[in-house]
């Protein structure tokens, strides 16, 4: 299914309630449509308030382009393929843990002055 976005009318588009489309919903119908077309980008990601607000009506089009959406703790996440349910590299709360192996490091030590 090719979907355009001059094509949006809006009895198709899920945010028209008897009004406009709202600008955000109508940048994101571009930026789903130059995804699709782009042979480059897999996925476009999102850490915007706006967007998480809209997330619902942005899952809406974006399936019905034949795209996959996750709403992550605080990222949009829309991409070509499906989506985990967890993401390490968009986890704020992730630890971040430096490890030290005593051992190692001596053995490393030793072999960096020959």
């Amino acid at each position: 299914m090719t979907f355009y976005a001059g094509s949006v009318s809006q009895s198709f588009n899920p945010c028209f309630k008897g009004g406009s489309i709202s600008n955000n919903i109508d940048a994101w119908i571009s930026k789903l449509t130059s995804l699709l077309h782009s042979r480059d980008k897999l996925e476009l990601i999102s850490r915007e308030k706006k967007d998480r607000q809209d997330y619902e009506q942005i899952a809406d089009v974006a399936s019905r382009m034949g795209l996959y959406s996750h709403l992550y703790t605080k990222v949009v996440v829309v991409s070509k393929v499906p989506l985990p349910n967890y993401r390490f590299d968009l986890d704020d709360k992730r630890p971040q843990r430096e490890v030290y192996f005593p051992q190692l490091a001596k053995i490393v030590d030793f072999f960096a002055f020959y």
